[in-house]
C-alpha cells in the first residue's frame, strides 16, 4: 500500500472557518499533508449552495469549489493512490456520480459517520417506503428506490475506512445501504465538534442560573429539505409563534431569559423578527450553552454541548 501524501475531505455544503477547525486541516498539515477541501455544492445543492453571511467565508488556498459536474468528475479521475478521500457528501442519487468516480480510480477513501442528528425515539424510524414515498417530491423519488439497491450494483467501490462515532451511527449506516461492508476499517472517533469542547473546559466561565439557550434548528428553511427532496416538517407562520409563546411563558411564569443560539446555516437577517426581540447569536452556540442555566432543544446535534 503506496503512503498518502494529499488528504481531500469531499463536502456537499460550502465550506467555511468552522469546518476547516472541526476537521484538523492545521493539524494534519502540521503531520505533513498535503490537504484540501472539495465543495461540490454548487452542482450537488444549487438552491442553498451561496454563502449567507461571513461565516461562510474563508480564504484558503485548499479549497475548491466545482461548478459543474463534469469539471469535478475530471477531477476526481486524475487522483491517484497517493491521495486519500475523507468523504462527507451523502450517499444517494445525487452523488451516484461522485462515489462511482471514486469508485474508478486507486485513491483510497473515508466515509464519516460521527456526527448523526440524536434520534428522538422510533417515530421517525417506523415509516414504510410508502410512508416515505408520500413525503418526498417527485425529483427526489429516485433517490428513494436507489438506497434500496446494494451499492455493488451500482459498480460502486466499498469505502476502506469509516470514521464511526458509535454503535448508533454503524446501525444508521447498516439501514441506509452506504457503502461499506465488513472488510471497510472502522476507526473509532468523537463528534466534530468535541475538540471544541476540550479547548474550551478549563477555561474560567460565570454561569446564569436565569438564561436559558434554545438550540435553533431553522427548522422551516433548513437546507437539509432541499438535499432530501422533503416538505419542512412546520411552516415559519405555524412554528415561530408557537416558539414565541412557550418564551413568553417560562420568561413570565418562572422570571427567566431565554438566548437564541442561531444555527450555522440560519439567515435570520433575511426574515422579520420571528423571536420578538431576543438576543439571536450566531456562532457562540458552545459558549453560550457554558454560561446558560438551562438549554431547549428539539433534536440538534449541538445537545452534545449541554451534555459535556
Amino acid at each position: 500500500m503506496s503512503s498518502v501524501a494529499r488528504i481531500i475531505f469531499f463536502v456537499e455544503t460550502p465550506f467555511n472557518r468552522r469546518d476547516y477547525n472541526r476537521y484538523g486541516i492545521e493539524i494534519l498539515q502540521k503531520n505533513g499533508f498535503d490537504v484540501e477541501a472539495w465543495d461540490f455544492s454548487p452542482f450537488l445543492h444549487p438552491h442553498s449552495a451561496e454563502p449567507t453571511s461571513g461565516f461562510h467565508v474563508l480564504d484558503w488556498s485548499g479549497l475548491k469549489q466545482w461548478r459543474s459536474r463534469p469539471e469535478a468528475l475530471a477531477a476526481i479521475s486524475a487522483l491517484d493512490a497517493s491521495c486519500v478521500v475523507v468523504c462527507i457528501v451523502a450517499y444517494g442519487w445525487e452523488s451516484f456520480a461522485i462515489y462511482r468516480a471514486l469508485s474508478r480510480v486507486p485513491v483510497r477513501y473515508c466515509i464519516e459517520m460521527t456526527n448523526f442528528i440524536p434520534g428522538v425515539g422510533a417515530v421517525g424510524n417506523a415509516r414504510s417506503l410508502l410512508a416515505r414515498i408520500g413525503q418526498t417530491s417527485l425529483r427526489k423519488l429516485p433517490g428513494v428506490f436507489f438506497r434500496r439497491v446494494p451499492f455493488r450494483i451500482w459498480g460502486i467501490r466499498p469505502a476502506t475506512m469509516m470514521l464511526a462515532g458509535g454503535l448508533q451511527s454503524i446501525q444508521k449506516v447498516f439501514r441506509r445501504h452506504w457503502p461499506w461492508n465488513h472488510e471497510t476499517k472502522i476507526l473509532w472517533a468523537h463528534t466534530l465538534d468535541y475538540d471544541l469542547y476540550l479547548s474550551e473546559r478549563d477555561r474560567p466561565v460565570s454561569t446564569d442560573a436565569k438564561t436559558g439557550v434554545f438550540l435553533d434548528e431553522y427548522l422551516p428553511f433548513h437546507p437539509d429539505y432541499d438535499h432530501w427532496g422533503l416538505s419542512p416538517f412546520s411552516s415559519a407562520e405555524a412554528y415561530y409563534p408557537a416558539l414565541r409563546r412557550f418564551f413568553d411563558f417560562l420568561e413570565h411564569e418562572h422570571g427567566v431569559r431565554i438566548v437564541i443560539a442561531a444555527h450555522p446555516h440560519s439567515r435570520y437577517e433575511d426574515h422579520p423578527d420571528y423571536f420578538d426581540g431576543r438576543p439571536v447569536v450566531k456562532e457562540k452556540t458552545m459558549e453560550l450553552v457554558r454560561k446558560s442555566g438551562f438549554v431547549i432543544a428539539h433534536s440538534s446535534t449541538a445537545l452534545k454541548f449541554a451534555v459535556l
